[in-house]
């Protein structure tokens, strides 16, 4: 059972919704934007919100098309309150304990908490209950108090201050001593948890999640600059941490990947391991970004070089043997036969069954005509996470248009190598995803 309900405290509960009134606040300025970012699409998601509040999270969810929306909290105030201003038709707000979401039959697509696992005795063990609750490809996205913020133990001020009370630094004292951290803030005897980042990514990887994306509070100077005795300090550390995790799909992607990792090392090839893996992550970051399956990009992102165990001339003696039609850049360059190549591994030898992931690993180099959208986050990817040494010199362009557009992304990619003469000899695959772009009649987007 949880060890405090704060939130049915009247003095806490009523300093909360006066704070929350005011507009300007840590949740509405810094945390609750970044959380809806990091949300994958949400039509016709069914959605689990686990410590709910005053439902805010869960009528912007309704609003942007979900199925359903569950909500849950062990505080009857802030429940009423949600009932009261925040309901749809779609929405259920129910009282129960995040410790006791294992209780739950249904299955959701989403999983997302505001600022709740602060309270958490065994986060642990909460993470493999969530995960419990995701469908196969479905997501996690949360955001706690920061470690560096949860480490205060309530012996020392926050900050070193000038004589003026100018925030100098922040300070962080024990760090390293996880536990229970019992301090005056707003009430008398305020309880959270504190753990380690370590502990936080640790607990996660162990429940079966792939973490995708980590961020760290951030605020504008001019947010800074105009409410400085607010958010001066969040120069000095970041107030929260969010994560957004996936789970895989019906086959398990941990097997596969460690599979993979094998197939690579045993035929001596290291060095891909190290790019598949940053094209896997690059790929898993787009995906989130896009509403695609992360699962999906991970494991293309980490079998598209897997080919590279084959000599160019053995590529080509197998593309021949297996009848497959060979475009005049692959005859002169059989090298660029490695991205169809490395699809029929993964098929046959990771018995991979998914047309997606399969489709993926065939044309990351050259892309396609109609390509899929899981097709244009690994061939942008593989371009971001690439595999020389050094930053590639479009770097900074390509992930900003990504992060908007995956067809923006992927016409300048294929322009920008023709505009620097950076084209052996151009694969008919190439030019027609590129005419397919400038007509903007490629598949999904």
């Amino acid at each position: 059972m949880p060890e405090q309900n704060l939130y049915d405290d009247e003095a806490f509960f009523e300093y909360f919704l006066k704070n929350r009134s005011s507009g300007v606040n840590f949740n509405d300025c810094i945390e609750t934007p970044i959380l809806l970012k990091m949300l994958p699409d949400l039509k016709g998601k069914r959605i689990l919100d686990i410590g709910c509040g005053m439902g805010q999270h869960a009528k912007q969810y309704a609003d942007s098309g979900a199925e359903r929306v569950l909500g849950i909290d062990i505080s009857e105030k802030m429940l009423r309150y949600a009932a009261e201003h925040f309901s749809a038709g779609n929405i259920e707000y129910r009282r129960l304990a995040m410790e006791d979401i294992g209780t739950l039959s249904e299955k959701f697509d989403l999983v997302t908490s505001s600022l709740a696992f602060d309270y958490a005795e065994d986060f642990e063990k909460l993470a493999r209950d969530v995960y419990a609750l995701i469908k196969d490809g479905g997501s996690f996205v949360f955001s706690m108090s920061h470690p560096m913020v949860t480490a205060w133990d309530g012996a020392y001020d926050r900050y070193t201050r000038t004589p003026q009370g100018e925030r100098l630094y922040a300070n962080v004292r024990n760090y390293c001593l996880e536990g229970l951290r019992k301090v005056d803030w707003v009430v008398s005897g305020y309880v959270c948890r504190h753990r380690m980042v370590s502990t936080l990514i640790n607990s996660l990887i162990r429940a079966g999640f792939i973490i995708m994306e980590c961020r760290e509070a951030q605020l504008s100077d001019e947010m800074r600059e105009k409410y400085p005795a607010l958010f001066g300090g969040t120069i000095h550390r970041p107030e929260f941490i969010f994560f957004r995790c996936g789970k895989s799909g019906g086959q398990s992607l941990t097997g596969t990947i460690e599979q993979i990792r094998g197939y690579c090392l045993a035929g001596g090839r290291e060095k891909t391991l190290r790019h598949a893996e940053a094209v896997a992550r690059t790929a898993a970051y787009l995906a989130g970004i896009h509403g695609l399956d992360a699962s999906k990009a991970v494991l293309a992102g980490m079998l598209h070089d897997i080919s590279a165990v084959m000599a160019p001339r053995e590529m080509l003696d197998t593309a021949v043997s297996r009848g497959m039609p060979l475009d005049p850049a692959e005859e002169k360059y059989p090298f660029l036969l490695h991205q169809r190549i490395s699809a029929l591994i993964a098929e046959e030898t990771f018995s991979v069954t998914d047309r997606e992931v399969l489709s993926a690993v065939g044309c990351h180099t050259t892309l396609r005509k109609n390509a899929l959208g899981l097709d244009k986050a690994v061939f942008i990817a593989d371009k971001i996470s690439w595999d020389q040494e050094g930053t590639p010199p479009y770097h900074d362009e390509l992930m900003r248009l990504a992060e908007e557009s995956l067809d923006e992304a992927c016409r300048f990619y294929i322009e920008y190598q023709f505009a620097h003469g950076a084209i052996l000899m151009p694969h008919r695959w190439l030019t027609e995803a590129l005419e397919d772009l400038r007509k903007g009649t490629g598949a999904a987007r």
